[in-house]
């Protein structure tokens, strides 16, 4: 996960990610990200190829081609990538050229996830348009799990429509 590490402390990426958003810096941050994890992984990948290693991505990243172009060798050197494109991002991915970027992804055998869902901007159509593996359901209906509440019933929901679709599904854990 990517941290900040300053004078004050560690700062989380839900106070520094929007602002690397709104400077176009985000793209860059993440191949770095990126190259620092294919160095620093490449002998426990060595020994467990069948290591999976996600990335979260936004709708910028599938905008840039060099970023698609650079997927092609991450996706050589971790095989079992995945990128994880939050829900949230999602009312932006109608866009043709994303959607073509998603498809690129998908034939060079990079795993699509949807994270956070049920949260936001949930659209079922994006479920099936989409060439996605995986649904990450958010951690506010995994909480509710053994419980009689709602959100106990939305995420039975979710994991019935994912495996209807042929998804796969992880139901994202509390962060502790």
């Amino acid at each position: 996960l990517m941290r900040w590490r300053s004078s004050h402390g560690v700062i989380g990426p839900q106070h520094f990610i929007p602002m690397a958003e709104e400077q176009g810096l985000l793209v860059a941050m993440t191949r770095r990200q990126i190259d620092q994890a294919v160095s620093a992984l490449a002998p426990l990948l060595a020994r467990q190829p069948a290591l999976k290693v996600s990335f979260n991505i936004s709708s910028q990243h599938l905008l840039d081609p060099a970023f698609i172009h650079e997927s092609v060798l991450w996706k050589r050197q971790i095989p079992h990538l995945v990128y994880e494109i939050t829900e949230g991002s999602m009312v932006d991915l109608d866009d043709e050229v994303i959607g073509s970027a998603l498809q690129r992804l998908k034939a060079l055998g990079i795993r699509l996830a949807v994270d956070d869902f049920g949260t936001g901007y949930s659209s079922l159509a994006y479920l099936q348009r989409l060439p996605l593996d995986i649904v990450k359901a958010d951690r506010c209906f995994v909480a509710a799990l053994g419980s009689d509440s709602i959100n106990a019933t939305i995420l039975e929901a979710i994991v019935k429509l994912a495996h209807k679709l042929g998804l796969d599904i992880i139901e994202k854990k509390k962060k502790s």
